[in-house]
């Protein structure tokens, strides 16, 4: 039984891991399986994090405000309202200023406490991710 399963691991989970090295990789990868609310582009909660992530400050800020002012399905009262708060207080500080190393440090701490949620043995295997609004200008 441990052989098939370590098999499996190695002729499909490991092929997509290594093909996914970018952000965007990701992206596409998550937008060819069936799962709902994944359009990371037209999300706003997903998205000003996602846009943010990559550096682009301007689409970040803009779905920000689709949540900071009700205008987005995540706003419904009762839906998700730990979720938008968690995105526009621990990420809008930062994307108003334009402070790309606070954004990185809280993409950072919530990659982390995803990472702390999962099984043990992935923390042995996980990296950080190397965002790109820590290049950007």
């Amino acid at each position: 039984m441990p052989e098939y399963f370590i098999s499996k691991l190695e002729s499909v989970v490991l092929p997509v891991f290594r093909s996914i090295e970018t952000l965007d990789d990701l992206v596409a990868y998550v937008e060819t399986k069936p799962l709902p609310y994944r359009r990371f582009e037209i999300d706003e909660l997903r998205g000003a994090c996602l846009h943010a992530a990559r550096g682009d400050l301007e689409t970040a800020r803009a779905k920000l405000d689709e949540l900071r002012n009700g205008r987005s399905m995540w706003c419904i009262p009762g839906f998700a309202e730990a979720e938008v708060a968690s995105v526009v207080d621990g990420l809008g500080p930062a994307l108003d200023r334009g402070d790309r190393a606070a954004i990185a440090r809280q993409l950072a701490t919530w990659e982390e406490a995803r990472m702390a949620k999962l099984p043990k043995g992935f923390a042995g295997i996980w990296e950080p991710t190397p965002f790109p609004v820590e290049q950007a200008p």
